[in-house]
């Protein structure tokens, strides 16, 4: 019962733990970690939260593709707007200053989702019309979910991906996934866009 809890650890979706929710949170009067960067208006008590550093996390990524070849690069925001997504979207933008590269070879989704829906449908969405419109030959997508749907899609067109290179997102995990890498494997087709999900464990994370 709630007389035994002395705390909480809270892994929320993106942009969920709003000032409303977080009032309720620290109402429950215990300790209160929320795993997610947090901008509420007034911090309230016995609440705290943690978070890697995303900047990084997106300057790692552009700085990874740019020392692979890649000069144009997508940016698919399959997720909710949230601060760790803005800090990311700033971090990509200083890996292409890092890189030499002009911050126009960014291309970035239009559009998002908002908070509980559907981030596979985004992801797939963003993707088809990123590869439409953008002649990009990488993509940092937005979460392992994303990343999933864009290869289901690129599978539904005929089109093969190196499994090589959808370990990194995280399609190595759970029996869908795993089944899902086997069909890229030995899927015929031309190569498109390496994928790398967002966010990746940054050095100095685990001492949080």
């Amino acid at each position: 019962g709630r007389e035994r809890t002395k705390g909480l650890l809270i892994l929320p979706p993106p942009a969920s733990v709003t000032d409303d929710v977080a009032a309720q949170l620290s109402e429950l009067g215990v300790p209160v970690v929320v795993l997610a960067t947090c901008e509420w208006s007034d911090p309230p008590e016995h609440l705290f939260h943690v978070a890697p550093d995303v900047f990084e996390d997106g300057r790692m990524k552009v700085c990874h593709l740019a020392e692979r070849g890649h000069r144009s690069i997508g940016y698919i925001h399959n997720e909710p707007d949230s601060p760790e997504y803005t800090s990311a979207w700033r971090g990509m933008r200083q890996g292409l200053r890092d890189s030499g590269i002009q911050l126009k070879e960014l291309k970035r989704s239009v559009g998002s989702t908002s908070v509980w829906h559907d981030s596979m449908e985004a992801g797939r969405r963003q993707t088809e019309q990123m590869i439409a419109k953008h002649r990009v030959t990488a993509l940092i997508v937005g979460s392992e979910a994303g990343a999933a749907a864009a290869t289901e899609g690129f599978l539904a067109d005929g089109v093969g991906v190196h499994v090589d290179e959808l370990v990194g997102a995280g399609l190595e995990n759970g029996p869908r996934n795993v089944e899902l890498a086997a069909r890229i494997a030995t899927h015929p087709g031309r190569p498109l866009p390496d994928v790398v999900v967002l966010p990746i464990k940054v050095p100095g994370a685990d001492r949080v």
